[in-house]
């Protein structure tokens, strides 16, 4: 699992960017709280990657 946390320098609204490319590779999941607005480097999500080698799914839930 990978947090996802609002950037440092970003107070109020967001827009989270990604998200297809992250749906599209299998076992890994996207997680979006909902939060309406943020803090700097306040936690909105998480991406939860599943495979038989942890390795393998650090690589799938490090996507940039």
């Amino acid at each position: 699992m990978y947090n996802i946390l609002e950037n440092e320098h970003v107070e109020g609204t967001y827009n989270v960017s990604g998200v297809d490319e992250i749906q599209n590779i299998e076992d890994c999941h996207f997680h979006l709280y909902g939060k309406l607005e943020s803090k700097p480097l306040k936690k909105i999500g998480h991406i939860t990657a599943l495979d038989d080698l942890v390795g393998k799914a650090n690589i799938k839930a490090s996507v940039q």
